[in-house]
């Protein structure tokens, strides 16, 4: 072999041996160590994770099979068989044992093809529509028997409501009295008087609901009414029992419907330019730069009866009779409103209630302060010429008294029966009641100014009707003297001067029904 092979091939073995004793120890280590992966070096762990949520188990309801009654389907073809031999027929079919009630007659002719029907279908129309008796199944029997049972919840108060509206009456009475919607009894007459009262018997609602349901079951029929529970039991045919049904569920709707109403009475203590009324045909010319045209009708006058609501022609200027007003188009008409009525002088808020009531019921707000004052009535003299009398102290309500009763129509529509009354005290009478001897006793009596009005109105939900017309007004003599001067006796009239002021104030009630 030459020296240059020799010397190669020995260089290779070094180079070899010392790759091999580089690579050892390294490769040891890591068998010695534990395998990893390369992403373990990017994401080392940090232990376990959290235990999540508890999943969620799925409840699975057992499955009922259909019983073999409900699933199986009939066919049935009788032509004047008599009534036991088709519910015997039916009761075989079904495999259901058979009760019949005593006394029902069982000959009464069938009539029926039916094809592919449920039981239940069979017996309506064999047992309810043919021979109007009543049946049950239950724990494998079927039983016919001559009435169908019921018995029904109706929600409500067990209370006589009785309403007494009189204008133009009587309001030097207590303040029980006049709780019945603006009622009362009174020495302020007019000429004109209107007044509505509910009998006894159209007050007490649990009555009229008996005398209904009596006037619908069948003279074999049982109605029992229960008022302190709210429950009505009815047993009678089933061809009775499907109208009394229909007539209960549509009187449980009925009475559970309120309306909520929001009031607003207002005084307008008018201009020296608007002395006469409030000049309302002002008002559309305002609302037609709001965007709200034709948001005002006239509906109703006062004594006029019940509103027709046909847009009629606002009253002229300054005539200040009563009219209801109707404001269609929101808040923005009412907002509208409101700032007219301040144009027209200074507006005074006298009560700003809001009152849910319930359908066909009333409510009263009253805002103000009893008066007590002493009447004497019996006047007598006795056997000695001694004057014999009986006193007692009444009181006069000083203030507001509104009484509102809503009517919700079918077409969703709102009749609203309302009386607003405004009394305010304006002086007192002396009344002389000659007694023992020559002596004279003295009696004072209020003098109490009255504004009230009585309307029925028919609106809409969230329209507002406004009633107006009824003014006040108060003469007073003012005193313009020159200051010493005038107080010189003798001649002090020479520098006074005495003059007549009259101030004349309007009401205005706003009215806003809304269902609830």
């Amino acid at each position: 072999m030459k020296p240059e092979h020799r010397l190669s091939w020995f260089a290779l073995f070094v180079m070899l041996f010392v790759l091999v004793s580089c690579a050892g120890p390294n490769m040891a280590g890591r068998n010695r160590g534990e395998a990893r992966l390369p992403s373990s070096y990017l994401h080392p762990p940090k232990g376990n994770p959290p235990p999540g949520p508890p999943a969620l188990e799925e409840k699975v309801q057992p499955y009922v099979p259909p019983s073999p009654q409900e699933s199986k389907l009939y066919s049935l073809q009788f032509d004047g068989a008599p009534l036991s031999a088709v519910l015997a027929a039916i009761a075989q079919e079904a495999d259901l044992n058979l009760i019949v009630q005593k006394g029902l007659d069982l000959s009464l002719p069938v009539y029926v093809r039916l094809s592919n029907a449920t039981l239940d279908e069979a017996l309506q129309t064999v047992v309810v529509q043919g021979a109007d008796y009543a049946y049950k199944v239950d724990a494998g029997s079927l039983l016919v028997q001559r009435f169908e049972e019921e018995i029904f919840h109706v929600e409500y108060l067990r209370s006589k409501r009785k309403t007494t509206t009189k204008v133009g009456g009587d309001i030097l009475g207590s303040a029980m009295e006049t709780a019945g919607g603006g009622g009362g009894s009174s020495a302020v007459t007019s000429e004109f008087r209107v007044e509505t009262e509910d009998s006894d018997e159209t007050a007490d609602i649990w009555g009229q609901i008996k005398s209904a349901l009596e006037a619908l079951k069948s003279p074999e029929g049982t109605v029992l009414v229960q008022p302190y529970a709210g429950t009505i039991y009815v047993a009678d045919v089933p061809s009775r029992m499907s109208s009394i049904r229909r007539f209960i569920e549509r009187l449980k709707e009925v009475v559970k419907r309120q309306v909520l109403i929001d009031a607003k009475l207002l005084e307008v203590q008018l201009s020296d330019s608007n002395q006469m009324g409030i000049q309302w045909d002002l008002l559309q010319e305002r609302l037609s730069l709001f965007g709200a045209e034709g948001a005002l009708t006239l509906v109703q006058n006062l004594g006029a009866g019940l509103a027709s609501g046909t847009g009629a022609t606002i009253s002229s200027p300054g005539t200040g009779g009563a009219a209801g007003l109707s404001l269609t188009k929101g808040a923005t008409a009412l907002n509208v409103l409101i700032d007219f009525l301040r144009s027209q002088g200074q507006l005074r808020v006298l009560s700003n209630p809001q009152i849910a009531v319930m359908n066909g019921q009333s409510a009263v707000i009253t805002v103000g302060s009893q008066l007590p004052f002493g009447d004497v009535s019996g006047l007598t003299v006795d056997q000695n010429g001694n004057v014999l009398f009986e006193s007692s102290i009444k009181r006069a309500l000083l203030g507001l008294q509104l009484g509102i009763s809503p009517q919700i129509a079918d077409d969703g529509e709102i009749l609203l029966h309302v009386v607003p009354s405004i009394t305010n005290l304006q002086g007192e009478e002396v009344v002389d009641i000659p007694t023992a001897g020559s002596s004279v006793q003295q009696v004072r009596n209020p003098i109490i100014s009255l504004r009230e009005m009585g309307t029925m109105v028919r609106v809409r939900e969230g329209q507002s009707v406004v009633l107006a017309g009824l003014i006040r007004r108060n003469d007073s003599w003012k005193q313009d003297k020159v200051p010493l001067a005038g107080d010189i006796p003798l001649l002090g009239g020479l520098f006074r001067n005495h003059r007549q002021e009259s101030e004349s104030t309007e009401l205005v009630v706003i009215l806003t029904p809304r269902l609830m």
